[in-house]
């Protein structure tokens, strides 16, 4: 097959505490007011998050069912919320996870304030990375159209690549991947459809690590 088995390790969602464990700060109500649900959600404990990931949860994976604890052979994906948290490691966890998958990051929250701390970061990056958006991030859940908090949203996951471009992880070197999915919004449904394409960009080698692990050419 394209991809060899692997394991896929789904951790459940906090619920309404989400933002206190996938992202570094509050989000705020974002640009123009576009999210006031969100206004007194809590946020800061991303890192405590994934310390518990890394020393808890990968161990736990290897001693029951023999997943592996190389960095090339680990990968790390969220949406919304879960995708900040996955560029998150993308940047502070680069030895431990080669491959990051971040669907719609909500990099809303904040006013766009984790695009700066992704600007400041003078450190390495994971090895591979995938960045999903749609067109429609908010009108697309939404009984009504707003067409400037759509562009905002996008334009913020271009920013996100910008930045990566910017610190040596391009695109034409195969290291990162950026889908626009045209009237695509912030919805399970549109992370799913590019699932198969996303994971195959960021997988494809562990075929070739496998053949090399059974002593294949």
């Amino acid at each position: 097959g394209i991809l060899p088995p692997f394991i896929v390790v789904g951790i459940d969602s906090p619920g309404p505490f989400r933002s206190q464990c996938y992202l570094p700060f509050p989000p705020g109500c974002g640009a123009h007011d576009h999210r006031p649900d969100a206004a007194r959600w809590p946020g800061g404990d991303v890192e405590s998050y994934m310390e518990r990931i890394v020393g808890e949860v990968l161990p736990l994976i290897q001693s029951h069912w023999g997943g592996s604890m190389q960095r090339e052979k680990l990968a790390l994906g969220g949406a919304s919320f879960g995708g900040v948290c996955s560029l998150y490691t993308a940047m502070k966890y680069p030895d431990t996870f080669s491959a990051i998958l971040a669907e719609s990051p909500s990099l809303w929250s904040g006013e766009g304030r984790f695009l700066e701390d992704m600007q400041k970061h003078k450190g390495e990056w994971a090895e591979k990375i995938f960045i999903g958006s749609g067109t429609r991030e908010y009108s697309g859940t939404r009984d009504h159209e707003w067409q400037e908090i759509d562009d905002l949203l996008l334009h913020y996951n271009q920013e996100a690549v910008r930045i990566l471009e910017e610190k040596g992880v391009h695109q034409d070197e195969g290291r990162l991947a950026f889908q626009i999915e045209e009237g695509a919004g912030h919805i399970e449904s549109a992370w799913g459809h590019r699932l198969r394409g996303s994971l195959q960009f960021l997988l494809s080698h562990w075929n070739d690590n496998n053949h090399q692990s059974n002593g294949e050419q």
